[in-house]
């Protein structure tokens, strides 16, 4: 277990854990609901607004 305060620091982190054949890898998000790390990844904000932009939804 371990605590990051950065989003995207918590997924690298997930990602070498499972690099090294750690399973069932679980990232809690600020309310504390856990998440898996394909399901926490897809609701990063950045993450939100490259998938716009490639969509050509992007307004701004």
């Amino acid at each position: 277990m371990a605590t990051r305060c950065n989003p995207a620091s918590a997924m690298c982190l997930a990602d070498d854990w499972a690099e090294v054949g750690c399973s069932d890898i679980r990232i809690a998000d600020r309310d504390g609901i856990p998440h898996s790390p394909a399901s926490f990844r897809a609701k990063l904000p950045l993450r939100k607004r490259i998938e716009r932009r490639r969509l050509g939804l992007w307004t701004s």
